[in-house]
């Protein structure tokens, strides 16, 4: 038979506490598969135990590597999740692809970033996402051409579409 171990609450708060302690002594030489590694540890703790709460403390720690602009790989420095310095979390492929190397994002990728859903909420850094505090707006680039004829007879059918639709 397969056994499955979760950590309890008991077990869990000294493990949590020792992963913090790791996370005050990143650096920048710290290497970004280190830093996801104990990321994903914390990870797992947060997931086993949903009442387990990240300490207050390491909303001031400056244990995430962050892209400055004009970087695509590796980081360039550790900011907390309270840094005044404006830093993103790029939660989506597409996001990802238009903004790195534009603006200051967590150098993780974006699958990464997806196993870390409890960390970074706790942490305090969910606004940080760009699903979040980003809002769309289609912008035409140049020269604009209207299809009229496509238009007029898509406007010629709309009464019979509605009708099939309803």
């Amino acid at each position: 038979t397969t056994e499955i171990y979760t950590l309890s609450l008991h077990d869990a708060l000294p493990i949590l506490a020792t992963l913090v302690q790791e996370a005050r002594a990143i650096t920048l030489s710290s290497g970004l598969d280190y830093i996801l590694s104990l990321f994903l540890e914390v990870e797992k703790i947060l997931k086993d135990n949903t009442t387990v709460n990240m300490p207050i403390e390491t909303r001031k720690l400056q244990i995430f590597p962050v892209r400055k602009v004009g970087s695509v790989t590796g980081y360039d420095s550790l900011l907390s999740a309270e840094s005044a310095s404006e830093w993103f979390i790029a939660d989506c492929s597409h996001f990802h692809r238009s903004f790195v190397g534009k603006i200051p994002l967590l150098a993780l990728d974006v699958s990464d970033i997806g196993r870390l859903k409890r960390l970074l909420q706790r942490a305090g850094v969910e606004k940080r996402r760009l699903s979040i505090v980003s809002n769309g707006s289609a912008q035409t680039n140049g020269r604009v051409s209207f299809l009229d004829a496509e238009t007029k007879a898509l406007r010629s059918k709309v009464n019979s579409i509605l009708r099939s639709v309803i």
